[in-house]
């Protein structure tokens, strides 16, 4: 593939309009995104931004492709961005709010996921820094309430952390979808993501009645008990508070207990 060509490789090549865009760049689309995006995130291996075409903002998020294997795994179709694409259509047609895919470009530098963006919401945790949470009953119960959906489709997030719970018009969205996997009969693994969401809830020093409430809705979403929720989440939220504990000391209160 020679610099500046790409092809789309997932939704229609003239929708969104942004994706077309992107695949008939003459130039580098990193240098496109330093230019053209409203960077909010940078790293080596990706960079993420706002992009605004014909007054609709899309969320673009550009996987780097560091070497020829890694651009020869992406042309195989083994990419993050595909995977987060192809999850959040199987997640949308279970019911659970994610934000819309629209678009995936390959190119040489890597491969651009384009989705939705939803400007006019806060993530869960930036809403605790605007003391807009604790006292906001409906959020907990409407985020107890999202997992317990998601679980129920047979799906776990995988990195269930309050950045990745954006709450717009009324419900909680999911963010971030790259470690969302189906599961397996039996594993557990979906209690990880009621670890995860505990975790923050203690490091934040969230108030115990709160935390109850998302809980107590969670179990019963699920048709479990709180407790059985309790014992099932302790083996994950063990390791996570003591990872946690070791990294940045101790914080917050605990607010799940066998």
């Amino acid at each position: 593939m020679k610099q500046g060509v790409s092809q789309i490789v997932r939704g229609s090549a003239d929708n969104p309009r942004v994706a077309q865009l992107i695949d008939e760049l003459d130039y580098p689309v990193y240098q496109w995104f330093e230019q053209q995006v409203d960077i909010r995130k940078q790293s080596p291996d990706s960079v993420v931004g706002f992009y605004k075409l014909a007054g609709r903002s899309h969320y673009l998020k550009l996987f780097v492709a560091h070497s020829f294997w890694h651009r020869s795994f992406i042309g195989l179709g083994f990419s993050r961005a595909l995977k987060s694409y192809d999850m959040a259509n199987k997640l949308e047609s279970n019911g659970i709010p994610v934000p819309a895919p629209l678009a995936c470009v390959r190119h040489r530098e890597g491969i651009v996921l384009i989705t939705e963006a939803l400007t006019d919401g806060h993530d869960m945790l930036a809403l605790w820094e605007k003391d807009q949470l604790a006292a906001d009953q409906q959020c907990w119960s409407a985020a107890g309430e999202l997992l317990a959906n998601l679980h129920n489709a047979s799906f776990y997030h995988g990195d269930c952390k309050w950045s990745n719970l954006l709450w717009s018009g009324g419900h909680f969205t999911l963010l971030d979808l790259e470690a969302v996997r189906s599961i397996i009969p039996g594993s557990g693994r979906h209690y990880k993501d009621i670890a995860r969401f505990t975790l923050n809830a203690e490091d934040m020093g969230a108030p115990a009645e709160s935390y109850e409430l998302f809980l107590t809705t969670y179990a019963t979403n699920r048709s479990l008990s709180s407790s059985e929720v309790t014992r099932k989440t302790m083996p994950y939220l063990k390791k996570l508070r003591s990872r946690h504990q070791e990294k940045y000391g101790s914080r917050g209160h605990v607010l799940m207990q066998p």
